[in-house]
């Protein structure tokens, strides 16, 4: 609710907002992207429409990059969970569904 309301008061673009109101949302998922399962991440990726909007993920990635060394002491240290959630998805892209599917049946 806080990030529609700042949104709305200083009259964010659309896009803008709706990648704000993203990373809010996936927030706690990101930190801990290392730890979640593989389905977990499939479902993050649909929620946030990664599949036909992949750009639109790398830049919530990188918002998250940038919230964490934002925080003192964390400037300089590692944050392995944008390339790992970066790499997932590129893996992710990769699948063929269809083929799986055909295959299954």
């Amino acid at each position: 609710k806080l990030v529609e309301a700042v949104c709305e008061r200083l009259k964010i673009p659309n896009d803008c907002r709706d990648l704000a109101l993203m990373t809010a949302r996936e927030h706690g998922n990101i930190g801990r992207a290392l730890a979640l399962r593989a389905a977990t991440i499939v479902n993050m990726f649909e929620r946030c429409d990664a599949f036909r909007k992949p750009q639109r993920t790398i830049e919530m990635l990188l918002a998250s990059e940038c919230d964490y060394r934002g925080r003192t002491g964390f400037e300089e240290k590692p944050f392995p969970q944008a390339a790992y959630l970066a790499a997932a998805l590129k893996a992710a892209q990769g699948v063929n569904a269809g083929q799986i599917a055909g295959e299954v049946m």
